[in-house]
């Protein structure tokens, strides 16, 4: 029952905050929890009041607008960065790239390790004994 009031109340919280509805509205949807959901609720109502948005005088707004705007001057100024002739070439396609061979590396020495880990008890006719030989040549 616990469970089914904590799911009500936060149905009714939903209802009250994101849509606007009235406390007595979700009330008299669930009249038989009346005498439990309504001091919650009202609590809910009166720690929303306290919380009132804040408002911004036109002069702070002008004054952000102003610096938004001498920061994207700044950025049309700045002159533009230096590339290498690979970046010129290649852009993120060099990134990517190079992120993949790494990614193909990482998998073939750590997977090769553990391949070799794996060989080390095997004995003629298992499927490893070939890797444990051909590790043990090397």
């Amino acid at each position: 029952m616990a469970r089914d009031f904590d799911k009500i109340l936060d149905e009714c919280i939903d209802r009250i905050v994101l849509e606007g509805e009235s406390v007595q509205h979700c009330l008299d949807l669930y009249p038989e929890l009346r005498s439990e959901l309504q001091p919650a609720l009202e609590r809910v109502v009166q720690s929303l009041s306290a919380f009132q948005t804040a408002q911004v005088s036109p002069d702070a707004k002008d004054l952000g607008r102003q610096r938004v705007h001498e920061a994207f001057r700044e950025l049309e100024q700045a002159p533009p960065t230096q590339s290498s002739w690979l970046d010129v070439l290649f852009g993120s396609k060099l990134k990517v790239a190079g992120a993949a061979l790494v990614l193909v590396l990482a998998v073939v020495f750590g997977g090769g390790s553990g391949i070799i880990n794996a060989s080390n008890n095997a004995v003629p006719g298992d499927t490893l004994y070939t890797v444990k030989r051909t590790a043990e040549s090397l």
